[in-house]
């Protein structure tokens, strides 16, 4: 085999059905899937046959699917295949830059001047900034207040009176309570929108404060599964590496005490989560109390039923499961556009 590991990348057709293709029995080959979301993708061809020997491609500012065919590895492809991801995502403006992969990789990724973030048995996140994890810790710490703190990650899409029902609860038994939105744009709701709302909804709380947990709160809607073996892996793998980095970093810089999280009767995937959140957090000093869902007239609230109550026009169902602050903004011009979106979502 001649040296590849000076060739250039070419860019992949993401729109293109046969390139697709081509992509899709390229990573199958190396034991991957085709990860959805995908923006961009480059590889390396073999110029004798045009088969695709090595390739990686990102969402946003995390790469993805990145691969070498069995019979080419070891020939320094993987570099070459990161410095030019690197280089298209800096030219797009990113400052850090993230990877998920499988623990096995770790040697390779720090060989390659990535730095680990969070670790777990099936998946691991590192980033290619030295620094951006301490100062991210360092910002968080300037909002460390004496007596016991609690936290609450969220979504809130869009912020419902089961939100608002879980934060009253925990701020009542908190000297301070931390909440941190999830900011994965992966929501009918934007992240700007959810956010607003959550800050509406909880602004006569005093004790209540948002933080940006940026990068580091995984949402399940971003956490790439392409990497292993099944698909129900992917679930198990995305909690037991949220909590932690929630237990290593977000919560010894904020001396977070309490993990609050609602009951989710209806949906296993979000018990399995919370066993998992109680698994790691509690070892580590950090307790996790879970609160029943709100139930307003023989109905659990939740920012499901009101999507599915403002597809279908039910605007007096819709009236019953969120505050004021919500009612006012689905009516507003930039509301009405967010419900036109999420019934577009449902066609």
């Amino acid at each position: 085999m001649d040296n590849y590991s000076a060739a250039t990348p070419v860019q992949v057709s993401l729109n293109s059905s046969h390139d697709r293709a081509r992509l899709t029995d390229f990573l199958e080959s190396a034991g991957l899937r085709m990860e959805s979301g995908l923006e961009y993708y480059a590889a390396i061809t073999d110029p004798q046959t045009d088969d695709l020997i090595a390739g990686g491609g990102f969402e946003a500012n995390v790469i993805k699917c990145v691969a070498t065919a069995p019979q080419w590895r070891g020939l320094g492809l993987i570099n070459t295949i990161i410095s030019h991801l690197r280089s298209e995502l800096r030219a797009r403006g990113s400052s850090n830059i993230f990877i998920y992969t499988k623990p096995d990789n770790l040697d390779l990724f720090q060989s390659l001047a990535f730095y680990l973030v969070g670790s777990s048995p099936l998946a691991i996140l590192m980033e290619s900034s030295k620094r951006a994890l301490a100062r991210f810790k360092r910002e968080l710490s300037n909002h460390k207040k004496p007596g016991l703190t609690g936290a609450i990650v969220l979504n809130a899409n869009p912020f419902t009176l089961g939100h608002r029902f879980l934060i009253e609860t925990a701020a009542q038994q908190c000297d301070q309570l931390v909440l941190f939105p999830v900011k994965a744009n992966r929501s009918e709701f934007s992240y700007e929108e959810r956010l607003n709302l959550i800050r509406a909804g909880t602004a006569d709380l005093p004790n209540v404060e948002i933080l940006n947990g940026g990068d580091y709160i995984i949402s399940p809607a971003t956490f790439p599964s392409y990497f292993l073996k099944k698909l129900d892996e992917a679930a198990l793998a995305q909690a037991q590496l949220d909590m932690n980095i929630f237990s290593s970093h977000i919560a010894p810089s904020l001396n977070i005490g309490i993990r609050w999280v609602g009951s989710e009767p209806l949906d296993p995937l979000t018990n399995a989560y919370n066993e998992v959140m109680r698994a790691v957090l509690e070892p580590s000093g950090i307790k996790v109390k879970l609160v029943e869902r709100l139930d307003k007239n023989g109905t659990l609230v939740s920012a499901s039923a009101v999507r599915n109550f403002l597809k279908t026009d039910q605007w007096d169902e819709v009236q019953k499961l969120v505050p004021p602050s919500t009612w006012k903004y689905l009516h507003s011009e930039a509301g009405q556009k967010a419900v036109d979106r999420l019934k577009a979502y449902a066609q």
